[in-house]
C-alpha cells in the first residue's frame, strides 16, 4: 500500500476515517489502508534497522539488569545492546530507573547490588567502584555536575592529573591541552584560565563533556 495509491479497485478514499472505500462490485470489506501502510512501514524500518545493527561492532551489552530499593523493584530485567557510532536514549518517566540504570553502569553501584551482567567488547564486567568503569572505557556525565566551580576550566579538565613535574605544574601545557580539549565541543575561544562559575550553565556542560572527551572513552 503507498498512501493516496490504492489501486483500480477503489474508487474513494474516506478522509475522516482514514482509509479508502472498495467499489460495490469488488469484495466490499473496509480496510483501514493508513493503518496497514503504518504497519509495513513499521516492519521495514525494522528490518533495515536490524540489518545495519548486524553490521555493527557491539560495544556494550546489558543483560536481565535487575535493582531493588526496599523490595521495590527500580529496574526489572532491563536488557540493552550499545553498539559502536550509536547515538541510544534511554526513555522514561520520572522514578523509571534511568538514572539508577546509569549509575549501575557508571560503577556507583557496585555488582553485587543488583544482578544481571555488564559486557564491553565482550567481555564481562564486575564493577566495584566507579574508577573500575571508567578504566573499562566508560564515561559518565550526571546532571547534577561534579565540578569545582571555583576553579579554572583547565584545572577541572585536568583534576587530580595536572601535567608538570616533581610536584610543579606546568601551566602552560596545560592551557594548550585544555584549549585542544575544548575544541570538540566549540569552546575552543574560552580562556582555559576563566573559573567555572562565570560560566553559564549549558557552558559548564559543555565542559563537563569535554572533560569526559579527554580521556578518549569507548562509550559516553
Amino acid at each position: 500500500f503507498r498512501s493516496g495509491h490504492y489501486g483500480a479497485d477503489h474508487n474513494s478514499i474516506d478522509a475522516d476515517k482514514g482509509g479508502c472505500l472498495l467499489a460495490e462490485d469488488s469484495c466490499g470489506h473496509y480496510y483501514d489502508c493508513r493503518r496497514i501502510y503504518g504497519y509495513l512501514q513499521t516492519q521495514q524500518f525494522t528490518a533495515e534497522w536490524e540489518l545495519i545493527m548486524a553490521e555493527k561492532k557491539k560495544i556494550m551489552e546489558l543483560k536481565s539488569i535487575t535493582k531493588e530499593f526496599y523490595k521495590n523493584k527500580a529496574l526489572d530485567q532491563v536488557s540493552i545492546h550499545v553498539f559502536e557510532n550509536e547515538i541510544l536514549a534511554v526513555c522514561g518517566e520520572n522514578g523509571a530507573g534511568k538514572s539508577t540504570l546509569m549509575k549501575i553502569v557508571s560503577g556507583a553501584y557496585a555488582h553485587k547490588e543488583y544482578s544481571g551482567e555488564i559486557y564491553v567488547e565482550g567481555k564481562q564486567m564486575h564493577f566495584e567502584k566507579p574508577l573500575d568503569s571508567a578504566m573499562a572505557g566508560i564515561a559518565m556525565i550526571y546532571q547534577e555536575l561534579s565540578m569545582h566551580l571555583d576553579s579554572s576550566i583547565a584545572e577541572n579538565l585536568f583534576l587530580g592529573e595536572w601535567p608538570g613535574s616533581r610536584g610543579v605544574i606546568n601551566n602552560k601545557k596545560m592551557w594548550e591541552k585544555t584549549r585542544e580539549c575544548l575544541q570538540p565541543v566549540g569552546l575552543e575561544d574560552m580562556n582555559p584560565r576563566m573559573v567555572l562559575r562565570n560560566l553559564s550553565a549549558s557552558q559548564q556542560q559543555l565542559v563537563a563533556i569535554a572533560r569526559a572527551l579527554r580521556k578518549n572513552p569507548k562509550i559516553l
